[in-house]
């Protein structure tokens, strides 16, 4: 029983460093079109952030992220190199700007490039030349490595995403940090429902729908003052 305590323990460590803020995933760098939405009035109070962020893990997390990381997770834990591969590819196909394919990889590569500096991944190992082209692969890649169970990994992915939204929102809407912390408990209230579903769709399903966000992503590619990087 104490190896199995211990064990558990550790992969509540290791998900609470995941998830810190002081994990340099790169969040803070990028809005994912959010800055161009405030920029140009889309997006101008709480609750007009409330339903950006609504739509993040309604259609982002649930249709795209969370089902795919799901995916990779497994491939990683059965050693299939080749689907790993065909779902990194599906990923960065629904990525649907510049911008964001571009961030997948940014942050998926400055990851694993972690990993090897902190010894976890030797620089020539497979995994290291497949998981750095994508950030949820990565994710998916430490899950493994640190065992964290797969549901704990997601909710924990689905935190990183909805922090660095929020995150930004602090400096580009603005909003206080009570306000804040509100908009973070209401995206938790929504996060077992909306995984529930995700866990139950099939390949043919996968797919968030947000089109706002692939506008605001496409045009702040443009956008001659910013914050950000997306």
């Amino acid at each position: 029983m104490d190896n199995i305590s211990q064990i558990d323990d550790l992969s509540l460590l290791h998900v609470i460093q995941l998830g810190s803020a002081a994990f340099p995933s790169g969040g803070y760098s990028y809005s994912q079109g959010l800055e161009w939405a405030v920029h140009f009035g889309l997006v101008n109070s709480i609750s007009t952030f409330a339903c950006w962020q609504e739509q993040v893990v309604q259609e982002q997390l649930t249709y795209l992220d969370w089902p795919i990381l799901k995916r990779m997770y497994f491939c990683i834990k059965s050693n299939d190199q080749r689907q790993l591969l065909y779902y990194i590819e599906a990923l960065l196909m629904f990525r649907t700007t510049c911008e964001l394919r571009l961030e997948e990889k940014e942050r998926g590569y400055a990851l694993m490039q972690m990993f090897f500096k902190c010894s976890l991944i030797e620089f020539n190992d497979c995994w290291f030349t497949l998981c750095k082209n994508s950030m949820l692969s990565a994710i998916a890649w430490l899950g493994n490595k640190w065992e964290i169970p797969l549901k704990m990994l997601v909710m924990c992915y689905g935190y990183i995403v909805v922090e660095g939204l929020i995150t930004a929102g602090l400096k580009l809407v603005p909003f206080g940090q009570c306000s804040a912390q509100k908009l973070l408990m209401a995206a938790f209230k929504w996060f077992s429902i909306a995984w529930r579903h995700a866990d139950l769709l099939t390949d043919e399903e996968l797919g968030g729908s947000f089109p706002l966000q692939s506008i605001a992503s496409s045009c702040h590619e443009e956008q001659k003052f910013r914050l950000f990087r997306s």
